[in-house]
This record gives structure tokens, C-alpha cells and sequence, in this order.
């Protein structure tokens, strides 16, 4: 899918099982995000000529001359003697936190593979032509000199007390109301909007809810009474987390807290990247030794419909601004 630039890739069939790529074309890179946590763990950039890297105020890339592997190497400093990919004709460098691929012409393949495997090899500054082999890729991660960059993995998240910890577990118990497991904040159902504003901090967003389209399925009490399926007015307000991926229902005259939304942020969703992911847990249990988890922010439909029992099948949306269509 596309949308104001960005291509967004990931497995629609199996969404946890690759990762999320974002690709900015115009800038020539594309950045890799772990499916779980939705975390960066990669940057590729493969065009180093629209990219302005600096180190230590020396160009890494910009035009031609800053991209040859004699360039890279006097402004990095040498690390190991990198190692030829035969298979893909590339020379693999590697650095703490990075990795750069060098081509290597097909006519000259053979030279490099036999001057790599000399003991003591160094770098190849140039090729048999006399020209220097160019940068076609550049990796940065989390990892050190020893990681390949394509089994990267994200940093470890901190165990944070803030109240904006990111992922936090999330304990949604069924006609209870939401725990959270780092900073052991309750917001119990029939609480007020203060307690939430305490609990969480103030909300990015205030809304009113102007449409119910869920209210046919609600209680009779939500009819006014004074002509047949005629709505009373709903004086509701969301308090909007988007960067919790939540958003917090108030009754508008008791202002008590009636309904959570958690998010999952999947790509593919009309809400993709408004939200961050929450990462949720739905319980149940009237108390808490004995509560089950019946699904989390990783279920399949198939998984939370058997825990939950059978349902309809999920909402489509069908706003026309959405990159990816009706969803």
C-alpha cells in the first residue's frame, strides 16, 4: 500500500511473521520494523547518493566520491578485512552498529575472490582497472561488529516505571476495566475522566462522540422515548492515547468511564499509524488469582472468536481516505 510517498509492506496472510517495511523511495532507503513490537531494527539505505550521512563531520555519501570503498574506509577507519559474497558479488564490511556492501563487477569477481582468500588479506581499496568499488548499500542497527545486520534485532526495551512506557502490558479484564502492569495503574469501569487523567496523564485528543453507528445494539434505556428509534442525545467523550494506542469512553453527564478501545495497529487497518500498538491482554475472571487470558494483541480472529465464543464477522471500513481500501 501507498500512501504520501511511503510504501508500506508486510504479509497479509501472516502479519507476525516478517517484517513491517517502510519504503521512502525518494529518499532511497527503506526502514525495517520488528512485527511484534513494531520496533525499528533496520535501516537499509540503497541509494547512498540521495543520502547526507556524516561522521564526525565527514561525508558518508551525497555524490560518487563519497560512496567508493577508499573513502568509507579512511573516514571509518578499517575494522576486519570484510569478507566476498560470491553468490551476490559483494565485498561485506562491517562496523559496530553498521554494514556496508561494496559491488563488485562480474569480470573482476574472480580477482577479489582469490585475493579474500589469502591469509591476511586487506581490503580491496581498488580493482584490477584501477577504479574503486562503489557502496551499494549501507545497514544500520542496534547490534555490534559481529552482527550480520540481517538477523538484527531491535534494542531491549527499557523496563521503564514512566507512565509512558512504550508496550506496556495492558490487563483488559472483561467487565472489569484495564490494569497496567509496569506503573500498576487501575482505571476500573464507573471511574471518573480525573482518575484516567492522573493514571495516564492528559489525553492527546478530546472527542465527542457524534455517532453511535453501534447503538441499535445497545440497551433500550439508549431511546429517548419521545417518538419511535428516536436516539436520545449522547453527550459521550473519548479521551484519545494515540501514542498508548487507546482511547477512553466517559459517560458525558456522570463523566465515568464506560468503555476502552485498544488498538493493535496492523497495517492494512484504516487507523495504521495514527495509533501506536497497545499491547493488550484480555482477561476474565471476577477475580484476579482467577483470571484467564482468552486472547492478546497477537491473536488471530480465529483465536479470540474461539476463546470468546462465535461472532459476526469484523467491521469493514470503508473511508475513502484509506491507502489500503476497504478494510
Amino acid at each position: 500500500a501507498r500512501a504520501a510517498g511511503v510504501q508500506v509492506r508486510y504479509d497479509a496472510e501472516r502479519p507476525l511473521c516478517s517484517d513491517i517495511v517502510l519504503h521512502l523511495e525518494a529518499g532511497g532507503f527503506r526502514l525495517w520494523f520488528e512485527p511484534r513490537a513494531q520496533q525499528l531494527r533496520l535501516v537499509e539505505i540503497y541509494d547512498l547518493s540521495r543520502a547526507r550521512l556524516r561522521y564526525c563531520g565527514r561525508p558518508l555519501g551525497g555524490s560518487p566520491q563519497h560512496a567508493t570503498f577508499a573513502h568509507l574506509c579512511d573516514t571509518l577507519g578499517p575494522t576486519f578485512p570484510g569478507s566476498f559474497d560470491a553468490e551476490r558479488s559483494i565485498v561485506v564490511v562491517r562496523y559496530p552498529g553498521l554494514e556496508l556492501h561494496f559491488a563488485i563487477p562480474p569480470q573482476h569477481a574472480a580477482a577479489v575472490a582469490e585475493q579474500s582468500a589469502r591469509p591476511g588479506a586487506a581490503h580491496p581499496l581498488e580493482l584490477p582497472d584501477g577504479t574503486a568499488p562503489a557502496c551499494v548499500r549501507a545497514l544500520l542497527h542496534a547490534g555490534g561488529v559481529s552482527t550480520a545486520a540481517a538477523a538484527a534485532v531491535p534494542p531491549t526495551l527499557p523496563h521503564s516505571t514512566l507512565p509512558l512506557s512504550y508496550m506496556e502490558e495492558v490487563r483488559c479484564t472483561l467487565g472489569v476495566g484495564l490494569h497496567f502492569q509496569c506503573t500498576g495503574h487501575e482505571l476500573p469501569f464507573g471511574c471518573g475522566a480525573q482518575d484516567a487523567w492522573a493514571a495516564l496523564g492528559p489525553p492527546e485528543d478530546v472527542q465527542r462522540r457524534t455517532v453511535d453507528a453501534m447503538g441499535i445494539h445497545g440497551q433500550p434505556a439508549a431511546y429517548s422515548g419521545e417518538g419511535e428509534g428516536e436516539a436520545a442525545a449522547d453527550n459521550s467523550y473519548f479521551f484519545r492515547y494515540y501514542s498508548r494506542g487507546i482511547d477512553l469512553l466517559f459517560d458525558g453527564d456522570t463523566h465515568t468511564l464506560k468503555k476502552a478501545v485498544v488498538r493493535a495497529n496492523w497495517p492494512g487497518h484504516a487507523d495504521f499509524n495514527v495509533y501506536a500498538r497497545c499491547n493488550f491482554v484480555i482477561c476474565d475472571g471476577p477475580a484476579a488469582e482467577e483470571r484467564r487470558v482468552l486472547c492478546t494483541v497477537a491473536s488471530s480472529w480465529g483465536e479470540c472468536a474461539k476463546a470468546l465464543g462465535p461472532a459476526s464477522g469484523p467491521a469493514v471500513n470503508m473511508a475513502p481516505e484509506s491507502p489500503f481500501g476497504h478494510t
